[in-house]
């Protein structure tokens, strides 16, 4: 059995995460196993899961905290670890590729790259970093991955572009076929009646995801239906700078906030609108996953074509009013929603497919 060291900032929910969770769930854990090197030295979402399925966590300081020392650390980790010959970076920007520096000075046999996004933090440091490791990635890894091809134009540079594999976000999509039965329970359990019209949306309330033109939309869609519900679903930052609008607004009562749940496939069937105006992003999961229980999805042009794989998707730029935005949802509040189980998979973004592809890359 191989062991595939997976490199994350922490295994708490998120795109990434639950990404890399379809996988382990369902790979031949006869042949492979994974384990997760985290940065962030706390007890995280998939923590107890990870465990149960055989894997192990090691924690090793982030550069922020332990600049000085970072050479030694990741050299004695492995000195100490010989049982990896695979280490699977995942990352959102090329700010930080100590892993992967440290990886090749210890001579590890197969090194990843795993690109998730298409934006570096706000911080220019940051921004400096990436655009300086953007050109020498391709010195310290043995494979380089992307989650789409805009990511990988973000990530690496033109030259690089032709070695670079699309991994495709595969889904569990058997688990995201329309039910009408599975809606209508859904729909009781959270107090929905037959005539609300429920616009959805997935994403941990970080401020990329947009959360307060989400309100804003919502607010212009309510002023024309007043059965109009919104559920949000995530998990929330501190701040609680987005109740404390829905408050403002006198909405409290329309706004189910429902934060991480395990359930999402069935509350997307309980939806009749999902929206996703992102600032920026690699290619949305919960995107594919809505489009899979036959969705109408509204999203922020800055995300990328590629996530269209149904043609039930609508591309609305930021620059347009929320009010325009809600004008557009409401032509929709009645559609012949359809099971797009078959276009999902016949675009290679079921769960098998992905597997079948890393496993093939591991072994």
């Amino acid at each position: 059995m191989k062991r595939i060291l997976h490199i994350v900032y922490a295994m708490d929910m998120g795109g990434i995460q639950s990404f890399i969770m379809n996988i382990y769930r369902h790979i031949d854990k006869n042949k492979i196993q994974f384990d997760f090197l985290v940065r962030v030295n706390r007890e995280c979402y998939y923590d107890e899961e990870i465990k149960k399925l055989g894997g192990k966590i090691y924690y090793i300081p982030s550069r922020r905290t332990n600049m000085l020392h970072q050479s030694k650390i990741w050299k004695n980790f492995f000195i100490e670890h010989t049982e990896f010959s695979t280490i699977h970076y995942h990352t959102s920007s090329l700010s930080d590729i100590n892993p992967i520096k440290f990886a090749k000075k210890s001579n590890i046999k197969q090194i990843i790259v795993h690109i998730h996004s298409t934006t570096t933090p706000k911080n220019i440091y940051h921004k400096v970093l990436h655009s300086i490791h953007k050109l020498i990635v391709d010195k310290y890894v043995t494979d380089m991955y992307a989650c789409s091809e805009v990511a990988a134009e973000f990530a690496y540079k033109k030259s690089m572009l032709e070695n670079v594999k699309i991994i495709k976000n595969g889904i569990e999509a058997k688990k995201y076929i329309f039910n009408t039965k599975i809606r209508m329970n859904k729909r009781k359990e959270l107090n929905l009646q037959e005539s609300d019209f429920v616009i959805g949306h997935v994403g941990r309330f970080d401020k990329i995801k947009n959360h307060t033109f989400i309100i804003d939309i919502y607010k212009e869609i309510l002023e024309k239906d007043k059965n109009a519900i919104l559920v949000l679903i995530g998990k929330e930052d501190e701040r609680k700078e987005i109740r404390l609008k829905i408050k403002n607004l006198n909405m409290e009562s329309k706004v189910r906030i429902l934060g991480i749940r395990d359930d999402v496939n069935e509350l997307l069937m309980a939806m009749d609108i999902f929206i996703f105006p992102s600032f920026k992003e690699g290619l949305p999961v919960s995107v594919i996953e809505a489009q899979c229980t036959g969705l109408k999805c509204f999203l922020s042009d800055t995300i990328t074509k590629e996530v269209d794989l149904t043609g039930n998707v609508e591309f609305i730029s930021l620059d347009k009013s929320a009010k325009y935005w809600a004008e557009n949802i409401l032509k929709y509040k009645k559609y012949d929603r359809k099971d797009s189980y078959k276009e999902v998979v016949n675009a290679g973004y079921d769960i098998n497919s992905t597997i079948k592809e890393l496993e093939e890359k591991y072994v």
